[in-house]
């Protein structure tokens, strides 16, 4: 077989073996005696507590009744069955409609089968109990429909993983049939084929495209875990919230709709996350301990949010590049193409990396933006206001009247207190130098 005809049956294999990748996580906890604990970081097991708790708050009985990821199960069930059903129905019109194939032909046709049974995304356990094992546990992570596979409701980050896992497995299967099937489905359908069986073939390659683009939507939309309050107001929902909404920005919808409706007040506004919290990234700089001049110690403190300035930096000056070489690439396609351009797949491959480029260079300078903002900028300050005050807290200035001194002698003369007045103001004037003064 020549070597275009072993690309697709390739790009199968690959696609297979990284999806099957992705399902070991799943298998697992269906089949560890401990699925109803959560793994720390240690090695140890907890037991998952009765209400979520993270480092931004804690959720309360009203929150965690009203989370509910039922709309995004439900669609990813749908794309995933439909997307079966379409996987199922081209491979049987292909092996009995057609001459004997090859082995690699036969390959390619059943390879998105096993796939998708794979990345069935099974139902949540209510209960320990209703959990099946043995042979029955067996039989349903066969046919993709394990109960035990899939964490209880109080395990959200686990949801969330898996979640995340079917995800990456869905693009990688809608990137598998867009470069294999794709560009012939359209051309097929479109042109109207006298055959029946191709355009029988290519309807359900098709189908599979679009309940595999339906399924990337829908396990993108399922939500992290419910709202935490702290201090009784509601966390700002960023870490709360589904990837969809992350990608798209659209978390704390009620502080929109309330901006349209009134000016906003100070008690609309939801308490900051614990990334960015002054109290939280306080502990954070006092556990990793930075030694050095100040602009060394704020980049060790927050290395993760600076490395992945960098990154975005990079990638934004690559894409805008990107669009030129393209389009060059295109242009120069159109002019050497024989034949049909229409048909030419590198020349749709340069059209959809022309989009993808734009699209990618108007969402990653946002990114960038984001991440300097509530990443970088917001903790560095309320990092450095602590530090400031946490300075001028440890100055006489700022002692008590009546205290002890310093070398730990009892002011007992309280004409040698100062007064009142006097401490705040110089409290006052000390952290106002700090402010201005350069740090050394």
């Amino acid at each position: 077989m020549e070597n275009e005809g072993l690309l697709h049956p390739i790009i199968a294999a690959v696609g297979l073996g990284v999806i099957g990748l992705g399902v070991v996580p799943t298998a697992r906890h269906a089949f560890s005696p401990r699925s109803q604990r959560r793994p720390q970081g240690d090695g140890y097991d907890e037991i998952v507590p009765r209400l979520y708790e993270s480092a931004d708050g804690k959720a309360t009985e009203e929150s965690e009744r009203e989370f509910s990821d039922r709309e995004a199960r439900v669609a990813a069930w749908i794309g995933l069955v439909v997307g079966f059903g379409a996987a199922v129905a081209s491979a049987l019109l292909l092996t009995l409609n057609s001459a004997p194939p090859s082995a690699w032909t036969v390959f390619n046709n059943w390879a998105d089968v096993p796939a998708w049974v794979s990345r069935a995304f099974p139902e949540p356990c209510p209960s320990p109990s209703s959990c099946r094992r043995g042979s029955d546990q067996i039989l349903q992570t066969i046919i993709g429909l394990q109960c035990a596979g899939i964490p209880t409701r109080a395990q959200y980050d686990r949801r969330y993983l898996l979640s995340r896992l079917g995800l990456l497995s869905s693009a990688v299967e809608l990137a598998s049939l867009a470069i294999r099937f794709g560009l012939g489905a359209i051309y097929t359908v479109g042109s109207r084929h006298d055959d029946s069986l191709p355009l029988a073939v290519a309807a359900c390659r098709l189908m599979e495209l679009l309940a595999a683009l339906a399924a990337v939507i829908a396990f993108a939309g399922f939500p992290h875990h419910p709202d935490v309050f702290y201090g009784g107001v509601v966390v700002d929902q960023q870490h709360a919230a589904s990837l969809l909404s992350k990608f798209a920005y659209g978390w704390n919808p009620l502080i929109f709709v309330t901006s349209k409706q009134r000016k906003l007040q100070q008690e609309d506004l939801p308490q900051m996350d614990g990334d960015t919290r002054s109290s939280n990234v306080y502990a954070l700089y006092l556990k990793k301990k930075p030694t050095g001049r100040l602009w060394l110690q704020l980049i060790k403190t927050f290395k993760v949010p600076v490395a992945i300035q960098w990154a975005l930096t990079l990638v934004q000056a690559v894409l805008a590049l990107f669009p030129q070489y393209v389009l060059f690439h295109f242009l120069e396609g159109l002019e050497t193409a024989s034949g049909q351009r229409s048909r030419d797949p590198k020349l749709w491959a340069w059209v959809a990396g022309l989009a993808s480029s734009l699209i990618l260079q108007i969402w990653i300078g946002n990114a960038q933006r984001w991440n300097t903002t509530s990443r970088l900028v917001a903790p560095s300050q309320s990092l450095l206001q602590s530090l400031v005050f946490q300075k001028a807290l440890r100055q006489d200035e700022a002692a008590d009247p009546g205290q002890n001194s310093a070398d730990g002698e009892q002011q007992g003369d309280n004409s040698d207190r100062k007064k009142p007045s006097d401490t705040r103001q110089a409290v006052v004037n000390h952290i106002r130098m700090d402010t201005w003064a350069t740090p050394s």
